[in-house]
């Protein structure tokens, strides 16, 4: 089956950011409800459903998303300035224009319907080896969030600002990709007196999930002089060598800038292995 599909969502009244000039005795900050926002595109989904033992699900989605502010914090640089509180559409933090998902499962099935390796036996019927046995593959990519480009290296954790180079989120991060994969079996458990009606019966899951199968490094948050997310550039920068040359130990200094900068936040989760037991009764 395929299916088209088109969306719109409107935002209004989300929390900004505000000065309020005209009040006694001096201005002040305070947050009120005046962002507004839009989230417009389709999506074309395609399902096959399980024929042999397969089933694939595909989807992709076009998206563009802006709006005033994506966080209750966007405006606050703009209203600390005393500037007027414009209110201009811009890309949304959140606004990733491309989207794919393929999800692939297989069962191998039982009884009849078994369709898996099999070890005959002198008697009786063959053992299915794989009975009840399937597994679920799942690729997700995507495009890069925006992100905003500034025009000099602002060294971490100092209050120095940077002019924006371009337009608010008017950058791009890069694509990303990952890929799950879930096998599991089913193992149908039963108890209570034989040829009884009371009997009772549960279903326990057996799975082994790898979630990033191939370990891919994701980048999902980058600097913003650089558009690199293991380096601010402000090492390599003019205005950090006489700094960085006045400091008792410069090396020393490179070293542990070095290593800060490493943030976790920027990448994706590495490569996870998980082996758990669900039970349905």
């Amino acid at each position: 089956a395929l299916k088209i599909s088109a969306f719109y969502r409107e935002m209004r009244d989300m929390l900004t950011v505000k000065q309020m000039v005209a009040a006694f005795p001096r201005a002040y900050l305070t947050y009120v409800n005046q962002d507004f926002g839009t989230s417009k595109g389709f999506q074309i989904e395609f399902d096959l459903r399980r024929t042999g033992g397969s089933r694939i699900n595909a989807n992709y989605t076009l998206q563009f998303a802006e709006g005033s502010g994506s966080n209750a914090a966007s405006g606050a640089n703009l209203a600390a300035s005393g500037q007027p509180n414009l209110r201009v559409t811009q890309p949304l933090d959140y606004d990733q224009r491309h989207s794919f998902v393929l999800n692939y499962d297989y069962r191998f099935g039982k009884d009849k319907d078994y369709k898996g390796p099999q070890l005959k036996r002198k008697s009786g019927n063959p053992i299915q080896l794989l009975e009840d046995v399937g597994f679920n593959l799942q690729f997700l990519v995507g495009s890069g969030t925006p992100y905003t480009r500034w025009d000099i290296a602002v060294a971490r954790g100092s209050n120095q600002r940077s002019n924006i180079v371009g337009s608010i989120n008017g950058n791009s991060k890069p694509w990303t990709f990952r890929a799950n994969l879930r096998i599991d079996k089913n193992v149908q458990l039963t108890w209570g007196k034989k040829d009884s009606d009371e009997k009772k019966h549960a279903n326990l899951n057996i799975y082994l999930q790898v979630l990033n199968l191939f370990n891919n490094r994701n980048v999902l948050g980058v600097y913003n002089f650089t558009g690199d997310a293991d380096d601010d550039g402000y090492l390599q920068s003019a205005q950090a060598q006489s700094t960085i040359q006045s400091l008792n130990s410069p090396q020393g200094f490179v070293d542990q800038y070095t290593i800060n900068m490493q943030n976790p936040d920027n990448f994706g989760r590495p490569r996870v292995i998980r082996i758990g037991l669900q039970l349905d009764f």
